[in-house]
């Protein structure tokens, strides 16, 4: 193939998730010309892959107001200036359908029925495959790819470098925009002291708006001088600080979701997700899945993300069985030589001035 288009809009999270077909596609033809389509707020950050050859922006916002047609015209004409040898859709929805009916090229390759978020999907591919229910969604998309090509071969995902020494540190990004995966303060206080416990490392706290500054600045004065707060930055400057980290620790969020593009081992706290589908991939990974309080079972997200009244598997959860969990990974990252022995670097006095950076 010389020229491929994916189409993957949105969100940013199932953006990241998709980044390991991009490099499926280059390690597969290393000279073709490889674009992707995205809603603008992703486009810095795929636009820093130097892997991808174009970034072609999309607001489905806009057009959905009715705003921007100019716009609308430009982009349909610059995605129909290329011809491509495939197209693979990968959004499986109604507006990516538009674009991949839109687009140039005589292979257009995306979901069966039973796998499309939905099926008017349908109209706008010729090549449909199933996805088996409950694998990872970094593999799900893979799937799609590496069934087209009939390729049987395990594909190694691509991982940012890390650090050459790392900073006896662990990231916590206890933030997410659902407020059914957050932790409360309570349960993120009791369990991280039984992690410096554990590890004897200090922490950095992530926050991205100023209401998680908030919360990081309260959970950075209860470990004072063993800990900071860290914000304000782009996605490409905080997934470098994660290279740096002997940690990370995060809920189902963007954060967790970046560190799995790095080096370095994550350990993730689910809810009304799956840990199954959304944790990272690779053996140096751990993760915990909360039980639902009500017996609600489901594959991938809880049908009651949105609207449960209490959020009760995060929200009441206690710091016991997520700290037993967290240990045994340590343990077992320590024994294999993931984490090093160390001497504990916590300082022994509560009372040293704290750091908040900006």
């Amino acid at each position: 193939m010389k020229s491929i288009l994916i189409v993957k809009t949105s969100a940013l999270g199932d953006v990241v998730h998709t980044l390991p077909v991009l490099h499926y596609l280059r390690a597969r033809f290393p000279k073709a010309q490889i674009d992707w389509v995205v809603e603008k707020g992703s486009v810095d950050f795929l636009a820093a892959d130097p892997v991808l050859d174009r970034v072609l922006a999309v607001d489905t916002r806009e057009w959905r107001k009715g705003k921007q047609w100019k716009g609308m015209r430009v982009f349909f004409h610059t995605l129909r200036e290329t011809e491509y040898d495939a197209v693979f859709d990968l959004q499986g929805n109604f507006k990516s359908a538009l674009i991949t009916l839109s687009a140039k090229a005589k292979h257009k390759v995306g979901f069966g029925f039973h796998s499309l978020p939905e099926k008017l999907n349908l109209l706008a591919t010729n090549h449909r495959f199933e996805v088996p229910t409950g694998i990872n969604v970094r593999a799900r998309y893979l799937h799609v790819l590496q069934s087209y090509f009939k390729d049987i071969v395990p594909f190694v995902e691509h991982r940012v470098s890390a650090a050459k020494e790392k900073q006896p540190t662990i990231m916590v990004c206890f933030g997410s925009k659902w407020p059914h995966k957050q932790l409360s303060v309570q349960t993120w206080k009791a369990f991280l002291h039984r992690v410096a416990e554990e590890t004897g490392y200090p922490f950095v706290f992530i926050w991205g708006d100023e209401k998680e500054k908030v919360m990081a600045e309260e959970l950075q004065r209860a470990f004072c001088a063993s800990s900071e707060t860290l914000g304000g930055m782009t996605l490409l400057e905080w997934q470098e600080r994660m290279g740096e980290m002997t940690a990370v620790i995060a809920v189902d969020s963007m954060g967790l979701h970046l560190c799995g593009l790095t080096n370095t081992p994550a350990f993730g706290i689910f809810g009304p997700s799956s840990s199954a589908v959304y944790a990272p991939l690779g053996a140096s990974h751990g993760a915990f899945q909360a039980a639902c309080p009500y017996g609600i079972n489901f594959i991938q997200r809880c049908p009651r993300l949105r609207s449960c009244a209490t959020g009760a598997c995060l929200k009441e959860l206690g710091s016991e069985k997520l700290a037993a969990a967290f240990i045994t990974w340590w343990k077992a990252g320590r024994s294999s030589g993931v984490f090093p022995q160390h001497q504990s670097l916590l300082s022994p006095s509560p009372h040293l001035p704290c750091t908040v950076s900006p």
